[in-house]
């Protein structure tokens, strides 16, 4: 061997794996003061905002990609045990978390919506490429079988007013890519509880206010109008409560559907 090189073998990488996994468990070392981990930090923000630095290269991000894709990805063909997604979910649950109690500022949010936009529409983006979109139908189509899905508040008050008239009726059924609060099968008519924060009340919100942390409400409104088009064009009957009226006057809304029905 030349001078001034050495390399490592399997053996003396198994024990220089073993030496860093005991130091960083270890709750005394420096590794795992916040002083140390603020400098990491501190120095891997400073890297990866530099547009010089070799992490933002063409060369190093493809090297990245290639390491840590299909079969060369080190858990390729692995599962978690149960163990392991317990420690993991309890990990990242409550105080643990790193975000817990925090919240995103408005600029962080028009940021996640500006780059999410820009790549649904990006034609080259994987996003838009066939083999995702066939995937993304499978996988949301088999998590339809398993997603529980909990009443709200204004959901159990028109739960109740059907059972009391003896109706029969579906909740949260999937009628296609849409999912309906109730479903009627016997008048083929749609119920919709919209609450005021999550469907943006027009009477409350303006069409440039943030609703669900993260939607604008004028693209709510349309996505909501879309909808309800393409439902009524395959024949279905729809009909439509604000939070505000099925809390004050619920038996208004039991008139309503009464007549609609008999």
């Amino acid at each position: 061997m030349p001078p001034g090189q050495y390399i490592r073998t399997e053996a003396v990488r198994k024990k220089q794996s073993k030496k860093a996994k005991l130091t960083w468990k270890n709750p005394k070392s420096k590794y795992n003061t916040k002083v140390y981990r603020k400098k990491l930090t501190n120095r891997n923000n400073k890297l990866w905002a530099d547009p010089n630095s070799k992490y933002n290269s063409t060369e190093y991000q493809e090297k990245i990609s290639a390491a840590t894709s299909g079969n060369s990805h080190y858990f390729f063909g692995k599962h978690h045990t149960k163990k392991s997604k317990d420690k993991i979910r309890k990990s990242t649950t409550g105080k643990r978390n790193h975000f817990y109690g925090k919240n995103h500022t408005e600029e962080s949010i028009k940021k996640q919506r500006i780059i999410k936009q820009k790549l649904w529409k990006d034609p080259k983006s994987k996003y838009n490429t066939i083999e995702f979109k066939a995937n993304r139908k499978k996988v949301m189509l088999n998590a339809r079988k398993y997603i529980k899905y909990e009443d709200t508040k204004i959901e159990k008050i028109i739960k109740t007013i059907l059972k009391k008239n003896h109706i029969k009726f579906k909740c949260q059924k999937w009628i296609g890519p849409y999912r309906v609060d109730f479903f009627i099968p016997s008048h083929n008519l749609i119920i919709e509880a919209d609450g005021t924060w999550s469907h943006g009340d027009p009477r409350i919100f303006k069409p440039t206010d943030i609703i669900q942390g993260y939607k604008i409400a004028k693209e709510k409104w349309i996505f909501d109008k879309n909808r309800d088009k393409i439902l009524k064009f395959r024949g279905y009957k729809i009909i439509k409560f604000w939070e505000k009226e099925i809390k004050k006057e619920p038996q208004l809304i039991e008139e309503i559907i009464k007549k609609t029905l008999f």
